[in-house]
């Protein structure tokens, strides 16, 4: 078993509870329980129709904490999309790993596909990304309503990849389905512009326009370590030191009353960081 729902903590979703039946919202609270470390503020996204999650890649509390909201998220009755920055080509790999027993061979099937085998492993395909989907594979087995789906495409272009990501997701979503898209922080901005290019327009731009009510949160962690590319060669790539940028020590979200400058609506904190390396062991060493 790759992933743990250790129960340290039950968080009350207002009012997604108020709708259920005394029944319903019994299951829900077990259900939740199940669903790892408590989410501080969760309240904070009451009404959201779609959760951006602007992460640093490499890092084993950001899936833990994506996994973990979705799964309370649709605890309390609502079926959630967990949109993954995975090129597309990979989800037929994806929907057998999620349906199987995750056995040894399962996994195996799982990551013999290009995207774990890349040459250059930029945080994306660790071993957190690959206990993420093992939990989402739990939740699936005890019927909770949650579905994972890679947005990105392998065959498409770096400048375009925006667009094609929040088209896939879109186009995957179904009515009353709560989306959670785990994806780089640049990509869930909702403000366009870059220092670099002043007229690139992210994923989370053209997402808004679409959901004026999501949320965007960006990353946020203490002082630790992270698998990080320092540039575009395999042998860039490791686990590094990374100065926190947030203060709290547990998985726990912030809203702003406006939109910050680039277009994030608060923060998503996960406590220290904590390096999270490529999920196959052979793509672990620097070349």
């Amino acid at each position: 078993m790759i992933a743990s729902f250790g129960a340290t903590g039950v968080v009350a979703l207002g009012a997604a509870f108020a709708s259920l039946t005394i029944g319903q919202a019994r299951e829900s609270a077990v259900q939740s329980k199940r669903c790892g470390p408590e989410i501080a503020n969760v309240g904070a996204l009451k009404g959201a129709p779609m959760i951006l999650l602007g992460e640093l890649h490499g890092l084993v509390g950001v899936p833990a904490f994506a996994i973990d909201l979705t799964c309370r998220l649709a605890a309390a009755g609502q079926p959630v999309l967990l949109a993954l920055e995975i090129p597309r080509q990979e989800q037929g790999r994806i929907d057998a790993f999620v349906a199987s027993k995750g056995r040894a061979a399962d996994q195996a099937a799982l990551l013999d596909g290009p995207f774990w085998r890349r040459e250059f492993q930029d945080g994306r395909s660790s071993q957190a990304r690959l206990a993420m989907l093992d939990a989402a594979r739990t939740l699936r087995t005890e019927r909770v309503p949650v579905r994972v789906v890679a947005v990105d495409d392998s065959a498409v272009p770096g400048p375009a990849r925006d667009e094609a990501m929040a088209s896939a997701l879109l186009a995957a979503r179904r009515p009353n389905e709560i989306a959670v898209f785990l994806v780089g922080d640049l990509h869930a901005r909702t403000k366009p512009g870059a220092p670099w290019n002043a007229n690139i327009v992210w994923a989370g731009v053209l997402l808004r326009a679409k959901e004026p009510k999501l949320v965007s949160l960006v990353n946020r962690y203490t002082t630790g370590e992270a698998w990080t590319c320092l540039g575009n060669s395999p042998s860039d790539c490791s686990a590094r030191a990374v100065k926190g940028r947030g203060v709290a020590s547990a998985f726990r979200i912030d809203r702003l009353t406006a939109p910050d400058s680039i277009g994030f609506d608060g923060t998503f904190e996960i406590g220290q960081a904590t390096a999270s390396l490529p999920a196959r062991e052979d793509m672990r060493i620097r070349r």
